[in-house]
């Protein structure tokens, strides 16, 4: 089929479901058309992901009397039309120009082609179960990494909760987690846009602290508990095509009444930061003050860049950025593991605990030439170690440490730290 043909295929189909809410037949209207088309479905999936708003060309398709064929074009796709379009205007977005890319709309399917990129369908069918890539969430890369020169960043919190995707789908909104697993979640999204993909965390309600980590995804993988205490705090939208700036402008501009547990994250401040942190007084006032009140960081927004979809964790761009600050404390070792795989036979982390053995934890970050070393040798040695927050244990009355490494020997101790000392670290809202 040359692209006419396919558009006409699709438009009939469109024309067949727009402003209809009958959500099963529609979803039996597109499965009937993927069997009987099958040579479309990429074309198919291309013009849901329009109307989601995944694609968009900057400017508003409009009616023109200097419609022509482009031959180029005719042969090929949907995508091709969208992406030749989109190449006349990426950088100038004059009525000449526009004018030059509503001419490469072929006259038979102008009326498609502007409903479609004008994102006037209501067809009342997402697709986005098919848009997989479209719910890959943005991952941050650690502060100064990506930073070549100065720039002015949103500055967040940065929250220590449950990542949590939020989309709308057979007329209801559906939750799930950064590795794509659904969430025992139902806040009310009323005022939120159905056919936007939403990005942000779920935490306990006041407890803002990074102890509740474990007590959070407790609740929410929970069947039967009280879920009533969990707020949602939404701070971004899974939009490639669009800036973190026109992205929060979206965010700042939901209408409605939204349920007190769903929360648009505020951004702090827009600051210049430097790639060398040691310039960044004014980004360490602020983290500074986010720690001192028991938060963990702070996270750094690049107003100008898109959203970037993280396949995996290694998938992270500068765009954004997180930054805290690890709290230390000294540990005995009093007992260790044996390592695995490649460190089998050797030490693999060491057992630490406070001498009065309220916090016990096992440490990593050991060094090879301590790996190989006799581990009795290190039993009851006074070590360094650096951490993000504490824990409590729900099945035994001590506490254990978040991300524990071990940073070096304190030859000068002949005591740990008290678990109070470590407890007073964290101070509350």
């Amino acid at each position: 089929m040359n692209l006419v043909e396919r558009v006409l295929e699709i438009s009939h189909l469109f024309d067949v479901m727009d402003r209809e809410n009958a959500s099963q037949w529609q979803k039996d209207k597109v499965a009937e058309f993927r069997r009987d088309y099958p040579e479309l479905n990429d074309d198919l999936d291309f013009c849901f992901e329009v109307l989601a708003g995944k694609h968009k060309l900057g400017f508003t398709v409009r009616e023109s009397d200097f419609y022509t064929q482009v031959a180029n074009i005719n042969t090929g796709s949907i995508k091709n039309l969208f992406n030749y379009m989109k190449t006349i205007t990426i950088y100038d977005k004059s009525e000449q120009a526009i004018d030059i890319a509503c001419m490469a709309i072929p006259i038979d399917i102008r009326r498609f082609m502007i409903k479609l990129l004008n994102r006037e369908y209501r067809l009342g069918y997402s697709n986005k179960g098919n848009m997989v890539t479209d719910k890959h969430c943005m991952l941050a890369k650690p502060y100064p990494a990506g930073i070549k020169e100065a720039k002015r960043y949103y500055i967040q919190e940065k929250l220590n909760g449950n990542r949590c995707i939020a989309y709308y789908e057979n007329d209801m909104w559906h939750f799930m987690s950064r590795s794509q697993k659904p969430l025992k979640l139902n806040f009310d999204m009323t005022g939120f846009d159905t056919t936007r993909v939403y990005d942000g965390e779920v935490m306990t309600r006041d407890k803002m602290g990074n102890r509740d980590f474990s007590r959070t995804s407790g609740t929410i993988n929970s069947k039967f508990g009280d879920k009533s205490n969990l707020m949602y705090f939404v701070y971004d939208v899974l939009d490639d095509q669009m800036s973190y700036k026109e992205r929060r402008a979206h965010l700042l501009n939901v209408k409605g009444t939204t349920h007190p547990s769903v929360v648009i994250l505020k951004v702090l401040d827009k600051i210049m930061v430097y790639p060398d942190p040691a310039l960044n007084q004014e980004l360490d006032k602020i983290l500074d003050y986010i720690v001192a009140h028991g938060g963990e960081g702070v996270i750094l927004r690049d107003p100008d860049a898109p959203y970037h979809h993280s396949k995996n964790s290694g998938d992270r761009k500068p765009y954004l950025l997180k930054y805290k600050k690890t709290k230390t404390c000294e540990l005995r070792i009093i007992s260790w593991n044996e390592g695995k795989s490649k460190y089998e036979g050797m030490i693999g982390s060491f057992i630490c605990a406070t001498d009065d053995q309220q916090v016990i934890v096992s440490v990593a970050g050991i060094s090879d030439d301590i790996r190989m070393s006799d581990p009795k040798l290190w039993i009851g040695k006074i070590i360094e170690v650096t951490y993000f927050e504490y824990s409590k244990s729900d099945v035994k009355d001590v506490y254990s440490l978040q991300f524990p490494r071990m940073t070096g020997v304190r030859n000068d101790k002949d005591e740990t730290s008290t678990t109070d000392e470590i407890l007073n670290t964290y101070i509350g809202w």
